[in-house]
């Protein structure tokens, strides 16, 4: 299907060649030799057939202006939407900036998060490691107390019995059936206990005494194993 532009241009082709044709015909009949014709009756007849030519052709003069002036208006129009859709993007691509430079400082402040977490944990694991390094584990060894008090006695009496060393201790936690934590005072009374833990080899129960460890030191010994 032609579009309205496509079909001025053809019917204004078509009557051109109409005229064309009836110019043509026109002056043929100019050059034919007149005979029993009155020549004032002829040369109005082709003035007539020249003035229909011209106003045909002023016609379509008027027509093609007014395609131009239409034309004219679209191109504007055109324009005026390409311009838009320039701003439109301009628009969106300082949106974009300002996205990527909002994600870029969110970015910055989870990475700084990030590292203070990081920077916590590791002071908390060290401020536990250093709470931990005065105490130990007691395993294998029967418990009966149950509260903290007897348990503490309990505690004491097994170190100065087994081990021979009379060392006060902080407090006792049980852990298990027969898994104790001892706090003990100083590092010095934990050196004591550790360094006569061996006098436990021939005691009827296998009791072991360990170092009392955070997970990530736990971890750290069974790797290096």
């Amino acid at each position: 299907m032609m579009s309205s532009s496509e079909q001025r241009s053809d019917d204004r082709k078509r009557k051109k060649d109409d005229n064309e044709e009836m110019f043509y015909r026109s002056k043929n009949t100019r050059r034919t030799p007149i005979k029993d014709t009155n020549p004032k009756e002829n040369m109005i007849e082709q003035m007539n057939e020249i003035m229909l030519l011209l106003k045909n052709l002023a016609g379509d003069i008027k027509e093609i202006k007014g395609e131009q002036t239409s034309n004219k208006e679209e191109t504007k129009v055109l324009r005026e939407e390409i311009r838009k859709l320039r701003d439109e993007q301009e628009q969106f691509k300082e949106e974009i900036k300002q996205l990527r430079d909002v994600h870029k400082k969110e970015t910055e402040e989870i990475d700084n998060l990030k590292k203070e977490v990081k920077a916590a944990n590791e002071e908390i694991e060290r401020l536990q490691a250093e709470k931990r390094r005065k105490n130990v584990i007691v395993q294998g060894l029967e418990i009966s107390a149950n509260n903290p008090k007897e348990l503490k006695a309990e505690m004491e009496n097994f170190i100065e019995k087994e081990l021979g060393a009379a060392i006060k201790i902080e407090s006792a936690t049980k852990l298990g059936e027969e898994t104790c934590l001892v706090e003990l005072n100083n590092k010095d009374d934990k050196a004591t206990i550790m360094s006569n833990k061996s006098k436990l080899r021939n005691h009827r129960q296998t009791i072991y005494i360990n170092d009392d460890m955070t997970k990530k030191e736990r971890e750290i010994r069974k790797e290096g194993k």
